[in-house]
């Protein structure tokens, strides 16, 4: 049994999340752990399968492992970040590569934060949490609203 205890905020909850890995195993534990925790989750076993996907659904987030065949996850982020529709997407490199530039690549490409596999679930929920928050307050900055909501008068 998966003991993801994500518990994310009331506004991150049903939040749109698309994971990119070409790994079975990986994908399927990710994606189990997410829906656990209230996330509404979709795959992508291709960097242009997941592109496409990302244009359909308009995920708030990408989970994209670097090591993909074909278009790999760098690629997928920059593309992302070009395209007008998914450009405000949060984008978490996922990869087992090492190096000290890889953090740095990924950043350059348009990724967000950068996860080291194996991702332990704590960390996931960590940056899964965080980076969902700062984009709502972001989103909410620019229509002119306050950063945190406020509790409706009665």
């Amino acid at each position: 049994m998966i003991q993801a205890n994500m518990d994310p905020t009331a506004a991150n909850r049903g939040a749109r999340i698309l994971v990119v890995d070409d790994h079975d195993d990986s994908r399927t534990i990710t994606r189990m752990v997410l829906e656990h925790a209230g996330y509404q989750v979709s795959e992508a076993r291709t960097g242009t399968e997941g592109l496409r996907k990302a244009l359909d659904e308009r995920p708030e987030m990408v989970l994209v492992d670097i090591a993909l065949p074909g278009m790999d996850g760098w690629e997928v982020s920059r593309r992302l970040r070009a395209n007008e529709a998914t450009s405000d997407a949060r984008i978490l490199a996922v990869t087992a590569l090492t190096g000290a530039d890889i953090h740095e690549r990924s950043i350059r490409a348009g990724c967000d934060d950068l996860l080291t596999k194996p991702v332990h679930i704590a960390t996931l929920r960590h940056a899964i949490r965080s980076h969902l928050t700062a984009q709502r307050t972001a989103k909410r900055q620019m229509a002119g609203q306050p950063s945190t909501p406020r509790a409706a008068s009665a």
